[in-house]
């Protein structure tokens, strides 16, 4: 009998558009948000219509230098979310705002879900009761 293998599904391409003031974006710092985002909102992609990424470099005299990243993300169905973050790291906004785009998409998949009276599935389930986990202390 022949072995298949999983079948996968192609990736959902996510619509990304980034928009930069104050500095010009390099090609690095475009593709490290298009990562972060992809790995992020990755599996909310068939329900996102599109991901606007504003960056902005704030250089005022009497502060640091703050850098912020806001997401504005698009549902299919005509829902939005927008989050924030700021670090003095551009790379670490980035960053920031892409983990808190997530958890607002999960967020907004959860509420929508319970609406319709059903729960959000866990990303991962261990179906084998053979798995052993092992704790590391750090």
């Amino acid at each position: 009998m022949p072995i298949h293998a999983p079948v996968k599904k192609p990736a959902r391409h996510l619509p990304i558009r980034l928009r930069h003031r104050g500095f010009t974006a390099s090609e690095p710092l475009r593709e490290h948000a298009e990562r972060r985002l992809s790995s992020a909102l990755g599996r909310f992609a068939a329900r996102i219509g599109e991901v606007n990424i504003h960056l902005a470099v704030s250089k005022a005299a009497e502060r640091i230098s703050e850098n912020s990243c806001r997401i504005a993300v698009r549902f299919r169905g005509n829902r939005s979310v927008v989050v924030v973050g700021r670090h003095a790291d551009l790379y670490e906004a980035i960053a920031i705002a892409a983990k808190r785009a997530a958890k607002a998409a999960e967020r907004d998949a959860t509420r929508r879900l319970a609406r319709r009276g059903r729960t959000v599935r866990p990303i991962a389930v261990a179906a084998d009761e053979n798995l052993h986990f092992i704790e590391e202390e750090v």
